[in-house]
């Protein structure tokens, strides 16, 4: 997905970015290093980066949501962090650590970002008051425009 939207990246003058990346399924070191080299094509344009949970459908039998809140939350931390060129301590997001068994002690992306990377939780997904308040706190926001299946739309905040 991410060379895709490099390639379009490259070719057209246009904002880019991603629906719903599930942090289950992508180890958020190597998700800051696509996302950063994605933001090397876009002339310093916003690349956006839409998050969420996971639903059941989407993760299926095969991934637990373990610790949502925990592990939204922490994602985007370690993922601005990186971003901002930070240095990040493994043991400053245990559930992450923990689920993606990351070894080194410290984590840090071999080139800056060239353009701002916002980060927005997902628009479909309902979410409880603590996710709510880890989303408020952490997250750029949630994207604009309907739900899927409803009429109207809601800004942020929901």
């Amino acid at each position: 997905m991410l060379v895709a939207c490099a390639a379009i990246a490259a070719r057209y003058p246009m904002k880019i970015g991603t629906a719903i990346t599930v942090p289950y399924l992508r180890n958020p070191i190597d998700l800051a290093g696509g996302f950063a080299t994605l933001s090397e094509l876009t002339d310093g344009r916003e690349v956006s980066l839409g998050l969420g949970a996971g639903e059941a459908m989407i993760l299926g039998k095969h991934v637990r949501r373990w610790k949502p809140t925990s592990f939204v939350g922490e994602t985007v931390r370690i993922l601005k962090q990186l971003f901002a060129g930070q240095e990040v301590q493994t043991a400053e997001f245990p559930t992450l650590a923990s689920y993606f068994h990351l070894q080194a002690e410290s984590y840090k992306l071999r080139f800056p970002v060239q353009a701002p990377i916002r980060i927005y939780y997902g628009r479909g997904q309902t979410i409880g008051d603590r996710m709510l308040r880890e989303v408020l706190t952490t997250c750029d926001g949630r994207p604009e425009g309907p739900r899927v299946g409803q009429e109207g739309s809601c800004g942020w905040p929901p």
